[in-house]
């Protein structure tokens, strides 16, 4: 038998190994390839044997055969996860299968027999790709009636919110261009375009395209607001896929808001328009950016002179005035107050002597000008040593002389406090 008559032969018996089985394959590979190059590694350098290398700087650059690999894995890995991926005929193809193996009493229920009876129609017609749908965990996830049935219409709902969970994963790891499993702000704001140009944010469609790369801006500022706290420029894709503002953003994209929910999302384009609205007639000078006197005029509150000149001090400016991402933080920090992001935020602008906690000099600096205010509006003027006390009596520190953030945190009253020293 000659070589071509033995590999046919060969791959002929050879069974096509599902996308798990494949999963299996490609991680037994990649182990043995890291423990041949551990041993290369060790032969070059033996102090590895006593002391193992605990740092590997991640970069593609300069690379061109790692490039190549990586690139096409990566690709190949996003395929098999797109036919795993229910469509839109998918959809109304597994709902038919449902509705023709519905409990005969008009309850639309799946028992435990019918459950792996669409399952098997659907594996049969899509070659076990919707395998992972079908399996005695997930019809255990719904609460039975008293004949052990469970309702079609939430298994229904549960594989489309999973489906759309699938999908945006699958699209961040798309933009994950390095492999690391995290998004920088430039990822994300790539990812949040291509939803833009595929039409995917309902009447953003009916805008002037100039106006994109301001709702870009927006989007990915509440993601790196929230999510960031220490500026690293990283959030991990899974920490992305599962987080409440990802579900604000699917909501934005596929529900039917009622029209304050609309207005309370921050993603829809009614909330886009309203903030951008804002920022535009701050601009006094229209030159793209805010003077202090344009940040002295934000809507919803009357802020002091204190807090804004240190307000500047403690974010980046080009050409000694505020840009629109600075102004996205402030909105954010505004309107989320309560919330630990929020207090952070404020925080660091009161500590003006950055000790990491408040005393009674900082109260003192910055409620001067709501005592000048009231003075000049003829009002009756509150002594600052009463609000320095009441203050403290709120907020119950776990030093009587000073207040940290963990303090303004649990007494539950933070965002209070922070209004009295900022709002007039």
């Amino acid at each position: 038998m000659d070589w071509r008559s033995a590999v046919k032969s060969y791959v002929k018996d050879i069974k096509p190994a599902q996308p798990h089985e494949r999963k299996e394959q490609y991680e037994q590979h990649y182990s043995a390839l890291m423990e041949e190059q551990a041993k290369r590694e060790v032969l070059l350098e033996p102090t590895l044997k006593e002391i193992p290398k605990f740092y590997t700087h991640k970069t593609l650059e300069g690379k061109q055969l790692h490039n190549r690999l990586f690139y096409i894995a990566r690709n190949n890995i996003i395929e098999e996860s797109r036919e795993s991926i229910l469509d839109h005929e998918k959809f109304e193809d597994l709902w038919n299968i449902i509705s023709l193996h519905l409990s005969d009493d008009n309850q639309e229920r799946l028992n435990y027999e019918s459950f792996f009876t669409v399952g098997d129609i659907m594996n049969k017609r899509y070659k076990n790709t919707f395998a992972h749908l079908f399996t005695p965990q997930v019809f255990m996830k719904f609460a039975p009636d008293q004949y052990g049935r469970i309702s079609a219409a939430t298994f229904f709902d549960y594989v489309q919110k999973r489906s759309i969970v699938e999908r945006i994963t699958m699209n961040l790891y798309c933009s994950d261009v390095i492999g690391q499993g995290y998004m920088r702000e430039t990822h994300l704001e790539v990812f949040v375009f291509e939803l833009v140009q595929q039409g995917h944010i309902p009447k953003l469609n009916t805008l002037n395209t100039s106006f994109f790369p301001f709702y870009v801006s927006m989007a990915v500022r509440k993601f790196y607001f929230f999510m960031d706290p220490k500026h690293t420029d990283k959030i991990k894709i899974d920490d992305l896929v599962l987080s409440p503002i990802m579900n604000e953003l699917e909501d934005a994209i596929h529900a039917e808001l009622t029209p304050q929910a609309e207005a309370e999302n921050w993603f829809t384009v009614r909330s886009a328009l309203n903030v951008y609205g804002n920022f535009a007639a701050l601009d006094t000078d229209k030159n793209g950016r805010l003077s202090k006197s344009d940040v002295l005029r934000f809507h919803g509150c009357i802020l002091t002179d204190t807090f804004v000149n240190e307000l500047f001090q403690n974010i980046k400016l080009k050409r000694g005035e505020m840009e629109f991402k600075s102004y996205l933080n402030l909105v954010l920090a505004m309107k989320h107050r309560n919330t630990p992001q929020g207090m952070s935020y404020f925080f660091k602008i009161l500590d003006v002597q950055k000790k990491g906690y408040l005393t009674v000099w900082d109260i003192n600096y910055f409620f001067k000008d709501i005592m000048k205010k009231l003075r000049q509006e003829g009002c009756d003027v509150v002594p600052v040593e009463d609000v320095r006390d009441e203050i403290f009596d709120m907020v119950k520190p776990q030093n009587p002389y000073h207040i940290t953030l963990e303090d303004l945190m649990r007494s539950n009253v933070g965002h209070i406090v922070i209004g009295i020293l900022i709002d007039m």
